[in-house]
């Protein structure tokens, strides 16, 4: 019965350890469309594209500045016959700008908006849920093969121990 009380209140702690990681909270602002020749409407689709994108990765996205830790403006241009996006992400507290994205395409529809979303949202510290030393074991034949990683909040990884096996008819390595 102590066991099982250990057991739940050590699986609480750790559930509570992983969801108390903030997701931050990013404004996309509607991009403006500057140069007289990207349409307000082609703005406004693409800025439904990079918020739809950026919430299927689990950030929480807002349309607004207020209560956001980050913002994320953004332009439309047109230059000859190439679309231009562009958008400049900054702490909300600090105003320090902490990134750019610039993407180019003949047609909106050949703008990389994965690519654009991952520049804009680099530096923005997304949660870890591996955070911490983690082992594995795997019991072969001719003995226990281990891995252990340490997944630090820096989003570095180090590798304590990485075990390899191979069998070769009569022959094993480990």
């Amino acid at each position: 019965m102590r066991r099982a009380f250990f057991s739940i209140l050590l699986t609480i702690f750790a559930l509570g350890a992983v969801f108390a990681q903030m997701i931050p909270v990013v404004a996309i602002m509607p991009l403006e469309a500057i140069g007289g020749r990207a349409a307000p409407e082609e703005a406004s689709r693409i800025t439904t594209q990079v918020v739809a994108e950026l919430r299927s990765w689990g950030l929480n996205i807002m349309q607004a500045e207020a209560g956001a830790e980050y913002i994320v403006h953004g332009t439309l241009s047109r230059v000859g016959s190439n679309y231009i996006l562009s958008a400049v992400t900054t702490e909300a507290r600090s105003q320090k700008k902490l990134n750019e994205s610039t993407e180019q395409a003949a047609s909106l529809e050949e703008l990389s908006i994965f690519s654009f979303c991952t520049n804009i949202v680099q530096n923005v510290p997304v949660p870890n849920y591996l955070l911490g030393t983690w082992q594995s074991t795997v019991n072969m034949p001719d003995g226990p093969v281990v891995c252990i990683m340490e997944f630090k909040s820096d989003r570095t990884v180090n590798v304590e121990r990485y075990d390899t096996w191979e069998h070769r008819r009569n022959n094993s390595l480990l």
